[in-house]
């Protein structure tokens, strides 16, 4: 067995600017030990103080207020009201309090109605936009916590009328939160500093990146749930409409907040010279790209990962023989390598006469490589191999992947959801909800269908995938990356993704179940045999082996669902 670590592909020459210095294991360790491991420096432990603190508050008594009914509606309560009676309830919340109100006469609310639930709901609405800053964006997180914390303890929309005691431990738990916070950014401050001073003095411009695929959905979809929000708001003001607004308004602003971000980020990228790193990369079984020190051609410590976003430039060229499905790979980082900023990497594909890959993304801090278990099953009448070095094996017949425990799982969860789309279809009036339904069922039976049925076949000719309508073929010759990320399987061409399968499991739980992440596996087998073609299979596959869409299935049955639910109900 030969144990020699294969080279890393070269870059092309023109593509290293001058001066760039090699990013170093030694100095990327002076990096690493520049900022001290605290276990409560994981994000974890700021949201459980945080969950602590709502449950003490939560149980701690608190008085609640009398309700004001002039000051809502501008009458006494024993008035004459011309639109019908008001049926008013108070309910008594975490830290809120808020009037639900039925007209029977119809019309709408006013303002003093509305006002009544909207604060309320828009500061429950940052308190989960902050947890999920906690996590992902440390600084926005800190600017928030003060005056989401002076909102809390003085205003009547948060909990400026519970006990004592509650509001202490509110403020307790919002500081060792800002210092928790303070303690990442200072420690992503001294990251890039280290990083900055490795670079060295030169900086150079930033190459274009070829966008490709969708680069407006998310703010599209962050912009749509915003405007549902505001039509609640502004058009269909019942009590009930209290969630829908919580949770697309909360969603379209974490959207538009993610995007303009990232914006910023390539702007940030795009308007001054930058500094520049020579490194390692690879992708890791899972599509993200992992990045090593320059030296570091085992792959023993990666030192950050991003998902990239772009394409390739220049002709192509034959890749060096024996370098497997996920070889090194030199490249040049433009940007400060740390966690939460934004890098250009522009890497080698084919070698120093081949193409490169121009991509952008966000740097996370790197997570050890998941390795693939040996395992061996029969689907089909054709052997499924998920094994840890694909390059040493050859499959004669064609090789399938295809859902396991935790993707049928969501498939049915997701079943369950169109089921009750369908219900409210049939049985409900033409309200906000009716609405919501039309449009969320055609995605719960896309989801559900893929999640239940999807399946991967890698015969002679290319690779079939079944999703939720239709069975298409890539070729060979036309793959250039697979990916396998946000629970998916993709296979990109030259002019972006050729064929998406979402979502084909949760990638955490399908990790710790006995067959592993099954998509990752069939990544992994494809990119082998992109790398080598004698791994690819000998024959064709049949239409059995291919699989069949789920999705026409679903749909009759469905129908047979609403039938049912129209004759009984």
């Amino acid at each position: 067995m030969n144990d020699r670590i294969p080279s890393p592909v070269r870059l092309p020459g023109g593509r290293i600017p001058e001066g760039a210095a090699l990013w170093r294991s030694a100095e990327a360790r002076l990096r690493s030990t520049a900022v001290p491991v605290r276990w409560w420096a994981r994000p974890v432990w700021a949201l459980v103080v945080l969950g602590l603190a709502g449950a003490a508050v939560w149980l701690l008594p608190t008085a609640a207020p009398e309700p004001d009914i002039t000051a809502v509606f501008g009458t006494a309560p024993d008035s004459a009201v011309s639109r019908g009676a008001i049926v008013l309830t108070v309910e008594s919340q975490v830290g809120t309090s808020y009037y639900a109100e039925e007209f029977s006469g119809g019309g709408s609310w006013p303002v003093g109605a509305l006002w009544a639930w909207l604060p309320p709901t828009v500061f429950q609405g940052f308190v989960l936009l902050e947890a999920y800053w906690i996590r992902c964006r440390p600084a926005l997180a800190l600017a928030v916590l003060a005056p989401l914390t002076a909102a809390a303890l003085l205003l009547d929309e948060g909990i400026a009328d519970a006990a004592p005691a509650a509001r202490i431990t509110a403020g307790v738990a919002a500081v060792l939160v800002g210092l928790h916070l303070l303690h990442r950014v200072q420690a992503r401050a001294r990251q890039r500093t280290s990083a900055v001073e490795a670079a060295g003095p030169g900086r150079h411009p930033v190459p274009a990146v070829p966008v490709r695929g969708r680069p407006l959905l998310v703010p599209g979809a962050g912009a749509v749930l915003l405007a549902v929000a505001a039509y609640v708001c502004l058009a269909v003001w019942r009590a009930e409409s209290k969630g829908v607004f919580l949770v697309s308004g909360t969603l379209g602003t974490a959207l538009l907040v993610h995007a303009v971000a990232g914006w910023r980020g390539a702007a940030r990228l795009r308007r001054h010279p930058q500094p520049v790193l020579r490194v390692l990369v690879r992708e890791d079984v899972d599509g993200r790209t992992l990045v090593y020190a320059a030296d570091d051609t085992a792959g023993a410590e990666p030192l950050l990962g991003f998902r990239g976003r772009g394409g390739y430039e220049g002709g192509t060229a034959p890749r060096p023989q024996g370098l497997g499905p996920r070889p090194m790979r030199e490249a040049v980082l433009y940007g400060v390598p740390a966690p939460g900023a934004e890098l250009v990497c522009v890497g080698a594909v084919d070698g120093p006469e081949g193409r490169v890959s121009v991509e952008r993304g966000t740097a996370v801090p790197a997570r050890p490589e998941r390795t693939t278990r040996t395992r061996s099953t029969e689907r089909d009448g054709s052997t499924v191999e998920n094994i840890e070095h694909p390059t040493e094996a050859v499959a004669t017949g064609p090789r399938q992947w295809g859902a396991g425990t935790v993707g049928r799982g969501l498939g049915a969860f997701f079943l369950a959801m169109a089921a009750g789309a369908v219900f409210n279809l049939v049985t409900g009036e033409m309200t906000w909800s009716w609405w919501m339904a039309v449009v969320s069922l055609p995605f719960w039976l896309t989801a559900s269908a893929t999640a239940f049925n999807w399946r991967v076949t890698a015969d002679r000719s290319g690779v079939w995938a079944a999703g939720a309508w239709r069975v298409k073929q890539v070729r060979w010759q036309e793959i250039v990356k697979v990916d396998t990320a946000n629970d998916s399987f993709v296979l990109r061409g030259s002019e972006g993704e050729a064929v998406a399968l979402r979502p084909t499991g949760w990638t955490r739980l399908d990790h710790r179940t006995a067959a592993g992440h099954t998509a990752g596996h069939a990544a992994e087998a494809v990119r082998a045999m992109l790398a080598d073609p004698e791994l690819r299979p000998a024959r064709e596959s049949t239409t059995a082996e291919q699989g069949m869409p789920l999705g026409p299935v679903l749909v009759v049955g469905l129908l047979l669902w609403g039938a049912c639910v129209y004759w009984l109900f």
